[in-house]
């Protein structure tokens, strides 16, 4: 008999070092970063509660795969609580047991946030995948698996931008309130300069068409009091500009005034007399640039 309880001891005692070892919630953390380390999807999804992964772009392998992320390293594990299931932070309704003991622990919180900030565009790049930014705050709010991910913007005609590498996890920022933040400084792309100058000019050109002092939704204008026939214009000199960026959006600034001539026939209001007509005016080249469908526009102010 007392040959017997030993024996019982001993393999309930081994049991109690089994569970600890194999089965500890610090196990299944380790494991969790292990997986993210060798990039396995399934392995990391495996350590999660179900469901906990949600419904997100970068939640994929594809993201743990692309060079654009890097897995976290160096992982300390700070502090174990001694908490029993439901309440303790690794498990809810992961937590399983047989006779008591083999507890299966899965992680609860491994989804981070990344909140990708880029106003003006509609689309940026995290880790290679494309995420869809908000018009209206010019930012996205993603979720992403621990780690180091490259975020940058997608093909666009007016904007370029670096690739700033930005970890998500285990580190805080004091813009994204305790999140990671990734701000794209958007620059204006080569070549656009020369498109919009082309814009600008081919505007200008088709105002100077017109056969009224005053063309509509044009900088050009002329007021003369008496009845003006035969109105000619011509641009003496374009305006100088610069382009400015303003918060996502591209302007077109003028530096110095324009300067074009209009001339015609004055018909007097009493009389029905004529007489020559001449006149300079300034002009500005003040408006916004855009690309709708992916072609530069130039609109007026």
């Amino acid at each position: 008999m007392a040959a017997a309880l030993g024996v019982l001891l001993l393999a309930v005692g081994g049991i109690l070092v089994v569970d600890a070892t194999l089965f500890s919630p610090e196990r299944t953390v380790r494991g969790y970063f292990s997986a993210l380390a060798d990039r396995d999807a399934e392995g990391v999804l495996n350590r999660m509660v179900e469901g906990g992964a949600g419904e997100y772009a970068l939640l994929t392998a594809e993201t743990l795969h692309a060079e654009g992320y890097e897995p976290p390293a160096a992982l300390r594990v700070l502090e174990t609580l001694d908490l029993e299931p439901p309440d303790a932070g690794y498990a809810d309704s992961g937590y399983t047991a047989t006779a008591g003991f083999f507890r299966r622990w899965r992680i609860m919180d491994g989804v981070e946030v990344l909140d990708v900030v880029a106003p003006g565009v509609d689309k940026a790049l995290v880790a290679g995948r494309e995420v869809v930014l908000d018009s209206e705050r010019g930012a996205a709010t993603v979720a992403a698996f621990p780690g180091t991910y490259r975020v940058g913007l997608s093909e666009h005609p007016l904007w370029v931008a670096g690739e700033p590498a930005v970890r998500v996890g285990g580190a805080t920022t004091e813009e994204g309130d305790g999140r990671a933040v990734a701000v794209l400084d958007l620059a204006i792309k080569d070549g656009v300069e020369s498109v919009v100058d082309e814009k600008v000019r081919a505007f200008i050109d088709g105002c100077a068409e017109a056969v009224t002092l005053s063309p509509p939704s044009c900088p050009l204008s002329a007021y003369h009091w008496m009845e003006v026939r035969d109105v000619q214009w011509r641009i003496i000199e374009y305006p100088e500009y610069r382009l400015v960026s303003n918060d996502g959006r591209l302007l077109v600034v003028t530096g110095t005034a324009g300067r074009a001539e209009v001339a015609g026939t004055e018909v007097s209001n009493w009389s029905g007399t004529t007489a020559p007509y001449r006149e300079e005016v300034t002009f500005s080249a003040d408006g916004t640039v855009s690309a709708p469908g992916g072609e530069v526009t130039y609109t007026p102010a």
